[in-house]
């Protein structure tokens, strides 16, 4: 099920967005402050597994663009990684 779009300054750590993955960091980019940054850990793993790879997924986007979210229904999510 899909929650609603939020900005991506919007996203809170450990919400859940629609590109497969917890959302672990979101700070301002400190090149251009109409930027955002955003870190990812995949949430997902792929069929028929359920062994989502961890690595970090970086990204950097207007800080008013929208994403869409997702809440977990009916199905086992990796959990969320610790950050160190």
């Amino acid at each position: 099920m899909f929650g609603e779009a939020r900005a991506a300054e919007e996203l809170d750590v450990g919400q859940i967005v629609v590109l497969d993955g917890f959302v672990v960091e979101v700070t301002a980019d400190p090149d251009d402050p109409e930027r955002v940054r955003l870190v990812l850990v995949r949430v997902l793993g792929p069929p028929p597994g359920r062994n989502p790879d961890r690595r970090e997924i970086e990204l950097t986007c207007p800080r008013d663009m929208i994403f869409g979210t997702a809440l977990p229904h009916n199905i086992d999510l990796a959990p969320l990684p610790a950050r160190s």
